[in-house]
């Protein structure tokens, strides 16, 4: 914690104590991943709690959980080139099981257990609208491929597509998105998605092409509450039954393209974002944007920021642990 001395009721530059913070062990960041970019324009001190620091909360987030277990089960009927419901449930309970494993609590593992309906209801849902026609009309190249490049700083920018495919001659780019809103306002900023941008780059300098289009999937996560009379297989049931007879509701795609000139002012844009970043990390300040933290629920380092003293502190960095890497989903 700052700790200034005031001179006549004048704050001065006098004594400037470590800052809680500052207790903690950091490590080298020079690796740029979107998410990484989009944590760091959000808020600069949550960038620092999981970049710098590599925290991360012991219980994983239920919109992280759906997520990455959709993507997961994306990859594999892609892959496979086709969908099987049994090793999909299999693989989703056993990925929630893990999740529940790291709860303190009860209402929070019963929420996790929750999710599990609604992943094998998405999942389901998307394979029965679109995959048979996908297979039809798509040849697969390759689903979650990982890629890294050099920018102009050093650094190197990572990170994973979802799937690449040709659409007829066309090389095209997939993306899979999850929301829990979508309606117009969505559907209008995707044109603006500088990840997809990043993503179309990562194709010219690895395969030295750009994408002729790109394919956004945009699947809405369904807002069904368990009811008290319902068992848990009714629940399941009826979210699945939702997605299967409503996929228009719930299954949204458009096929936009990018020009050379937008892919490249991207890199240009990309490459002065990482000198920015990497500034403040040479300054090593990392200033709180209080607008963010309740912008999507709790910020899930919000207990760090409040702490105001060094037991406080440390008995809030008990519900965290120091990831493996900065970009733990990619390894």
């Amino acid at each position: 914690m700052a700790e200034v001395k005031k001179v006549k009721g004048v704050v001065s530059k006098a004594v400037v104590k470590t800052r809680l913070e500052d207790i903690l062990p950091v490590f080298p960041f020079n690796e740029l991943t979107n998410s990484a970019r989009t944590t760091f324009c959000q808020c600069r001190k949550k960038f620092f709690w999981s970049y710098i620091a590599l925290l991360v909360p012991n219980r994983e987030n239920k919109a992280f959980l759906i997520g990455r277990l959709f993507h997961n089960g994306l990859e594999d009927m892609y892959a496979q080139k086709g969908f099987d419901k049994d090793d999909m449930s299999a693989k989703v309970h056993k990925a929630v099981d893990e999740a529940v494993a790291t709860c303190t609590d009860v209402s929070a593992a019963d929420d996790l257990y929750k999710q599990s309906a609604l992943i094998k209801g998405l999942l389901e849902g998307y394979a029965n609208h679109y995959l048979a026609r996908d297979l039809k009309t798509w040849k697969i190249v390759a689903p979650e491929t990982k890629f890294c490049y050099s920018l102009s700083n050093g650094w190197t920018a990572r990170g994973m597509r979802d799937l690449l495919v040709y659409r007829g001659p066309d090389l095209t780019l997939v993306e899979h998105k999850t929301t829990t809103i979508l309606d117009a306002n969505y559907i209008a900023k995707l044109p603006l998605d500088s990840q997809i941008l990043g993503y179309a780059l990562s194709c010219l300098k690895d395969i030295g092409k750009i994408p002729a289009k790109i394919v956004y999937n945009v699947c809405k996560k369904s807002q069904l509450r368990q009811k008290q009379t319902e068992t848990e297989a009714q629940f399941h049931e009826r979210i699945r039954t939702e997605y299967l007879d409503n996929p228009t509701a719930y299954f949204y795609r458009e096929v936009l393209s990018f020009s050379k000139l937008e892919i490249m002012s991207y890199e240009e844009d990309n490459n002065q974002f990482a000198k920015e970043m990497a500034r403040a990390i040479d300054e090593k300040y990392f200033y709180c944007n209080y607008a963010q933290c309740t912008a999507y629920g709790p910020c899930q380092y919000m207990a760090l920021c409040q702490s105001k003293t060094l037991a406080a502190f440390k008995e809030a960095l008990m519900s965290y642990r120091t990831k493996e890497s900065a970009h733990e989903e990619l390894e």
